[in-house]
């Protein structure tokens, strides 16, 4: 490495002054300042040390050290600052961000690692009573629609077929799936497939106290569980759960007794210009509990199955591609599968997961292409 004059901490923040204090003892001798991306910052004194403006920093990439401050934000620097020709042996990662690097080695091999198991869901309608705003199967953009029951079953055969004991759930949702006139088929098909498999219904509840008893006695004999959304409406929720153990079916409320739906705003680039390796890494839903079954097709998310619906509402053309989707007719093993899931389709491009946000208060929705992007 050649001579450094300069030691530059790239970040004000609480840990770039704890690395101030820790180089002043150890490196009292050479000049150490900062460096930060917000301009309001720059080219003045921040807790005794002054921050380079950027001109400052670009002539000083080839004689200083660079050090750098942000654990959440270290990858974003370490891009910056290869872009600006800073060689690798000049730049030193805290022990703070090392350990997030491995947590996030950690979870990268997790998620890029096949898994062994399958829980996917399968839409019984597409459509809803309620209507949430930022659904993401874009439910209250959908016409009324049930899933055909003949593919359903040719579907349940083969998923079966392909997986043996190697399913773990299926998840039977929608839009709304008590909406279905016909539930009660859907699950003595997948009990008939899967009998070993655990079935579980999704449910916002409304229409619990209108089923009729089939529908109560399937569900006690094939130990389906109900898991039921509270929603901030007027609804006692507490009714159907007195009625769900009156028939002596399995009940549980999907965020716990207490917690009411709120709402996540995931918002679409239209463009389809994002990282899919970076969208897919940061996606809860990737090569976890979200695989979707839908037409003989088996996808890794509930966003791509549904976006034809969103296409159509509001005149739009994103792609999705058979490279989005694994065809369980093809000739494919358990493994093909497990290996698909675990990897980036080309529609993760569509996805803002960076942008994503939480704890949204729950409303219906308006139909605004705004809550979807």
């Amino acid at each position: 490495m050649k001579q450094i004059d300069t030691i530059i901490i790239f970040g004000c923040t609480n840990l770039g002054l704890e690395l101030l204090h820790i180089l002043n003892l150890l490196e009292g001798n050479k000049e150490i300042c900062f460096y930060d991306n917000d301009t309001e910052k720059q080219g003045k004194v921040w807790n005794g040390s002054i921050v380079y403006t950027k001109d400052q920093l670009y002539q000083s990439v080839h004689t200083s050290l660079f050090v750098l401050a942000s654990i959440n934000f270290f990858e974003e620097m370490k891009n910056q600052l290869f872009l600006l020709g800073v060689e690798e042996d000049r730049i030193l990662y805290p022990s703070k961000i090392l350990n997030k690097q491995r947590e996030i080695d950690r979870e990268v091999i997790k998620k890029r690692n096949p898994k062994k198991t399958l829980n996917f869901l399968v839409d019984l309608a597409e459509h809803c009573n309620l209507n949430c705003q930022n659904c993401d199967h874009f439910s209250p953009l959908a016409k009324e629609h049930y899933t055909d029951k003949k593919i359903f079953e040719k579907d349940m055969k083969r998923i079966s077929e392909l997986l043996e004991n190697k399913i773990s759930h299926v998840d039977l949702e929608g839009g709304e799936p008590l909406l279905n006139p016909d539930i009660v088929q859907y699950i003595r098909i997948v009990h008939k497939y899967l009998p070993n498999t655990q079935i579980q219904i999704f449910t916002n509840g409304i229409l619990l106290e209108k089923m009729k008893q089939e529908f109560w006695e399937i569900c006690n004999s094939c130990r389906v569980i109900l898991e039921v959304t509270k929603y901030p409406i007027d609804f006692d929720y507490n009714r159907t759960k007195e009625l769900a153990e009156k028939n002596g079916v399995l009940f549980r409320f999907f965020s716990g007794d207490v917690v009411v739906k709120t709402s996540m705003h995931k918002p679409l680039d239209l463009k389809g210009k994002q990282d899919k390796y970076k969208s897919f890494q940061a996606c809860y839903m990737a090569n976890g509990d979200c695989a979707m079954l839908k037409n003989g097709k088996l996808y890794g998310c509930t966003l791509l199955p549904n976006l034809e619906t969103f296409n159509k509402y509001y005149n739009q053309d994103l792609k999705v591609t058979d490279k989005d989707y694994i065809d369980l007719y093809m000739d494919i093993t358990a493994d093909d599968i497990f290996d698909f899931l675990c990897n980036p389709m080309p529609g993760c491009r569509y996805c803002k997961v960076g942008e994503w946000t939480y704890n949204h208060k729950w409303q219906i929705s308006q139909r605004k292409i705004e809550e979807w992007t």
